[in-house]
C-alpha cells in the first residue's frame, strides 16, 4: 500500500503550521482510507451485479432479503463516501491541532456523526438480510431456530440503535456533538463506548453464524454437502475476524487527537462493512459460477478426456445409459429426503431442497 499511494496521491508529511487551505493535503493514513473506500465500493458493486445476474439466471423473484441487501449496499456507498469526505473536507489524517477549527473540524464532527449512523444502518440491513434468508429457508424448522432467529434480530436492532446514537449522547449537552462552538460540560469514555460497539457486533455476528449451522448439522445428506453448506453459512466468520481487527484499532485509537486517529481506525471499518456486504451476496452467486468457471472447467476436462477415450460399444452405451438413469433416480431417496445435486443446478434449487430437509428436522 505504501508503494502504491504516491502513484495516486500527492502526500505530505505532518506539518506543525496551521492548515488553512480549502482542501487539506492528504496524509498517508488519509490517502490509505480514501483508496480503500474506493476499492471496496467497486468490489461490493461487482458482487451486487453478480447477485442480480444470478437472480436473472434462476428467474426467481425478489424476496425481502434482496430488498434489505440492496438497502445495505446503498447505505454502504454512504458510509464509504463519509469516510472519503472526512479526509477531503474534515482533514482526517492530520493532527487536530494543525486544522482550522471553523474550516475543517466543524465539518469533521458532522461527517463523523453521519458515518456512524450510516455504518449502523448498513450493517443492520445486511444482518437482517441474512437472517431473513435463513428464516425463509428454515421456515418450518425447530422452535429453537425460530426463537433464536428472532433474538438475533432483536440483538441486531439494539446494536444498531446504540451505534447510531451514542455519538450524539456521549457528551453533554447533546448539541455539542455537531456544534464545536458549544462548550462540552462532560463526556463519557470514548474508548469504552467504541469498544462496546465492536464487542456487541462480534457477539451478534457469532449468533447469526451459528444459527443455521446447528440445523444443517442435523440434516440427512452426504457429509461433503453438509460441510459445504456449513462453509457457505459460516462465511460470516470472515466478518467476525474483521470486527476483531476493528476492536483492536478502537482500543489503540487516540480519541483526543480524533482527526488523526479517525483515518487509521476507519480503514478497518470500511473493510469490515464492505466485506459484510460481499459475504451476504456470496451464497447467491453459484448460478453465475456454474455458467462460467465451473462450466469452462467441465468443458476443458471433457475435451481432454475425449482425446484419450474411444467410442463406446453398443453394450457399453447401454451400460452408460443405465448408469445415468440410476444417477437421476438417486436424487430422490426412499425416506423422502432429496439428495443434493452434483450437477449444474443453481443455488436456489438446492436452497429449496435444503428447506424441505429443514422442515423435517426437529432438534
Amino acid at each position: 500500500m505504501d508503494t502504491v499511494l504516491p502513484i495516486f496521491f500527492e502526500l505530505r508529511e505532518e506539518s506543525p503550521t496551521l492548515i488553512t487551505d480549502i482542501y487539506p493535503p492528504l496524509t498517508r493514513d488519509g490517502a490509505s482510507l480514501v483508496l480503500t473506500a474506493c476499492i471496496m465500493m467497486v468490489l461490493t458493486t461487482l458482487w451486487t451485479i453478480l447477485r442480480l445476474v444470478s437472480r436473472r439466471i434462476t428467474g426467481i423473484s425478489f424476496h425481502m432479503e434482496e430488498y434489505l441487501y440492496f438497502s445495505g449496499q446503498l447505505l454502504y456507498y454512504g458510509v464509504a463516501t463519509c469516510f472519503i469526505l472526512g479526509v477531503i473536507l474534515g482533514g482526517a489524517g492530520h493532527d487536530v491541532g494543525v486544522l482550522d477549527p471553523n474550516l475543517y473540524v466543524s465539518h469533521f464532527v458532522k461527517i463523523f456523526l453521519a458515518a456512524q449512523v450510516m455504518y449502523a444502518s448498513e450493517l443492520l440491513a445486511i444482518k437482517l438480510s441474512i437472517i431473513t434468508l435463513m428464516q425463509r429457508i428454515f421456515s418450518q424448522s425447530s422452535s429453537w431456530f425460530r426463537a433464536t432467529s428472532w433474538v438475533s434480530i432483536g440483538l441486531s436492532c439494539i446494536w444498531a440503535l446504540y451505534t447510531a446514537l451514542f455519538g450524539f449522547v456521549i457528551c453533554q449537552p447533546i448539541q455539542s456533538a455537531w456544534d464545536i462552538t458549544v462548550t462540552k460540560t462532560g463526556c463519557g469514555d470514548y474508548t469504552l463506548a467504541f469498544s462496546a460497539v465492536a464487542i456487541f457486533d462480534i457477539f451478534t455476528n457469532i449468533v447469526i453464524v451459528v444459527l443455521p449451522i446447528k440445523v444443517v448439522s442435523g440434516l440427512q445428506m452426504a457429509r461433503a454437502h453438509k460441510v459445504a453448506l456449513c462453509v457457505v453459512f459460516g462465511a460470516g466468520f470472515i466478518t467476525i475476524i474483521f470486527s476483531g481487527v476493528r476492536l483492536y484499532y478502537t482500543l489503540t485509537a487516540d480519541f483526543v487527537n480524533i482527526t488523526r486517529g479517525f483515518a487509521s481506525a476507519s480503514i478497518s471499518g470500511v473493510l469490515q462493512s464492505g466485506i459484510a456486504v460481499m459475504v451476504a451476496s456470496s451464497p447467491m452467486l453459484r448460478p453465475v459460477f456454474d455458467r462460467t468457471i465451473v462450466r469452462w472447467l467441465s468443458l476443458s476436462i471433457r475435451s481432454s478426456g475425449r482425446t484419450q477415450d474411444t467410442a463406446p460399444t453398443g453394450s457399453q452405451g447401454h451400460i452408460v445409459k443405465s448408469s445415468k438413469s440410476s444417477q437421476l433416480g438417486s436424487h430422490r431417496r426412499g425416506d423422502g429426503f432429496k439428495q443434493m445435486s452434483d450437477s449444474d443446478e443453481n443455488l436456489s434449487w438446492e436452497m429449496q431442497g435444503l428447506g424441505s430437509r429443514a422442515n423435517s428436522y426437529k432438534s
